[in-house]
């Protein structure tokens, strides 16, 4: 496989699978896409079948959105789309029931001539849904589509990938994201501490809270959903689910004031979620590519995204308009990191370069110029990674190497040992004194800061993991 990749592949995280497996996988799958039989789930079904070209969240027809029930209920530009109880002065029936004249001429949705329209028995349903009240979902999660495929048993034992790393100071913990779990390891003695299962797909993305009480780890499967699940760390309980991406989750951010989460998807869109609540609060679209990684600035203001479209995006963060797009790099850009003091952006990704910007207070178009385009690896920058300090940076990359940055004057301090597969996770430990760094293969290592020397490896997770899942 080559160490580049074009912009429009998912990125390096998706690669734990064999490729033998992927394509036994692709050849063999029939896909089923369940949804339990609930009453709102006959009508949502109908909305994905018709309406989700002009009502998804990106750029919708008239603001109405018709993802779930929360939105649909909320209505559009011309009001509430649905009146519980009252089919027949529902908004949304009469639009799909020819109930509607313009200039005229009577109105059908979907739009077109070429497009189907719903069936009598098909608007019976929706209409029935609306008289018995327009009743939420018993089970939202029942919503949740999913691909079955054969089970495959491989003939050799598979990877357990390191797909990010986050490092929690008050609870001296690294979380380690790997496929469908995430691992809690102590930063002390190196050993496991508890394994959180249950993620649907590979989980892609993990961010502590700044107490380190709660985690939040961002997964999903290709083409389908993105998904959050929030953790208690204290006793490994699930708190929450969260979901509302089309697509696999890959990045994951918490706003300095600890109130937002912020996740990019595959889908091309960064949705903005109420951490106290679970609440979806707003959805920020304009990449025309996967959104790979995510950081607010220190003073919670800005949220930069990194995409697969060669840009790195500016937002702002109360109104979720776009103040910026630099659009310097030459490949998808896959990570992005603010210096501490949020007056520089840093970002990586497929040309292997590290670009720097200097970030105005306000962040408005034309006012964040490019500081530095410094050729950093021999293989794109997968990982950014900023010290507590800001006098340090990290990136790993797909030539397998490992630098450590003085940020003052973009110099390298050391350059680690040459990994052994990607480091697709990458943190800073211990008061910045440790780098610790996760592999493709599953394998995790501890390094000095001070002189960039190896104190230890971890593969006993790793190897536990193996040993569980080829059983």
């Amino acid at each position: 496989m080559s160490h580049k990749q074009n912009q429009g592949q998912r990125p390096f995280r998706c690669f734990h699978v064999t490729l033998g497996l992927l394509f036994a996988c692709v050849s063999l799958a029939i896909p089923n896409l369940a949804m339990a039989e609930t009453e709102y789930s006959a009508v949502h079904a109908l909305f994905e079948k018709y309406c989700m070209d002009c009502h998804g969240s990106d750029d919708p027809e008239g603001n109405l959105v018709l993802e779930n029930y929360e939105l649909l209920m909320k209505g559009g530009e011309s009001g509430a789309s649905i009146l519980a109880g009252k089919s027949a002065d529902s908004l949304l029936v009469k639009m799909v029931d020819g109930g509607i004249e313009r200039d005229g001429k009577t109105i059908v949705m979907p739009p077109g001539k070429k497009k189907k329209k719903l069936d009598a028995a098909e608007i019976a349903t929706i209409k029935a849904w609306i008289d018995a009240g327009a009743h939420a979902p018993k089970d939202p999660q029942a919503l949740v589509k999913e691909l079955v495929t054969p089970k495959i048993v491989p003939t050799v034992q598979p990877r357990n990938a390191i797909n990010d790393l986050a490092f929690s100071a008050p609870q001296k913990l690294i979380a380690a994201a790997r496929y469908g779990s995430v691992d809690l390891i102590s930063s002390e003695t190196r050993s496991l501490v508890r394994t959180l299962s249950g993620h649907r797909g590979s989980v892609h993305a993990v961010v502590f809270s700044a107490d380190g009480s709660q985690l939040f780890a961002a997964s999903g499967e290709n083409a389908l959903f993105g998904e959050i699940i929030q953790w208690n760390i204290s006793d490994g309980t699930l708190i929450r689910k969260m979901q509302g991406h089309k697509d696999a989750i890959y990045s994951a951010a918490i706003s300095p004031n600890r109130k937002l989460l912020a996740t990019g998807s595959y889908d091309q869109t960064i949705k903005l979620w109420d951490i106290a609540t679970g609440a979806e609060i707003k959805t920020l679209s304009g990449h025309n590519g996967g959104v790979f990684g995510l950081a607010f600035r220190p003073d919670g203001k800005i949220l930069a995204s990194a995409s697969g479209d060669r840009t790195v995006k500016l937002w702002d963060v109360a109104t979720g308009e776009r103040r910026d797009t630099l659009t310097q790099s030459l490949k998808g850009v896959y990570a992005v990191a603010f210096s501490a003091d949020g007056k520089k952006l840093f970002a990586g990704g497929v040309d292997n370069r590290i670009r720097t910007w200097e970030i105005s207070a306000t962040a408005a178009e034309g006012s964040n110029p490019i500081l530095e385009s410094r050729f950093a690896h021999e293989g794109a920058i997968l990982r950014l990674a900023v010290s507590d300090d800001g006098k340090m940076l990290l990136t790993s990359a797909e030539d397998r190497t490992v630098k450590l940055w003085d940020t003052a004057e973009m110099k390298e301090k050391h350059v680690l040992e040459l990994q052994p597969d990607w480091g697709a996770g990458l943190s800073f430990a211990s008061k910045n004194k440790m780098i610790v760094v996760g592999r493709l293969d599953g394998s995790m290592a501890f390094y000095n800061t001070e002189n960039g020397k190896l104190i230890s490896t971890n593969v006993s997770a790793a190897v536990a993991k193996q040993e569980s899942i080829s059983k």
